[in-house]
């Protein structure tokens, strides 16, 4: 997913006379390598400020602290990046924009902001207990 949404954000802004992103690649994300997130991704993260990842999910089967990081324990390589970096919500901006061709939608104009705080709810950090592969009980927090 992310090689196609760099391919788009480079044609997005070569398209739009903009100069080009100069993309930073730091391997071994995920868990196939059994890191989840490195400090290498965290130097580079603090130092730049933006990041483009692709979905990324907790082992399944898995319970209490998955990775280690900075010196605290974390379920998620997302909760990690989250709780390291103060990133308290996932701010999503959709616009309508003219288009060269008709569409059903011609009309209807979008300007939209879609805040979700991710530091509560099932995103908060609390332990789930795996009852077997297949089973998991989570905890909900609101406050």
């Amino acid at each position: 997913i992310i090689t196609a949404a760099r391919r788009v954000a480079d044609a997005a802004l070569s398209v739009a006379g903009v100069r080009g992103i100069r993309w930073i690649e730091v391997d071994g994300y995920g868990y196939d390598n059994g890191l989840g997130v490195t400090e290498a991704h965290l130097e580079a993260f603090g130092e730049v400020g933006v990041l483009l990842k692709g979905p990324l999910s907790i082992p399944a089967g898995t319970s209490g602290s998955v990775i280690e990081a900075r010196g605290q324990a974390f379920t998620s390589a997302n909760q990690a990046l989250r709780q390291l970096f103060g990133l308290y919500a996932n701010v999503r901006p959709a616009r309508s924009y003219a288009l060269p061709w008709p569409t059903r939608f011609g009309d209807v104009a979008v300007d939209l902001l879609i805040v979700r705080e991710n530091t509560e709810d099932l995103y908060c950090g609390a332990p789930e207990v795996w009852v077997d592969k297949d089973t998991c009980q989570a905890t909900k927090r609101i406050s």
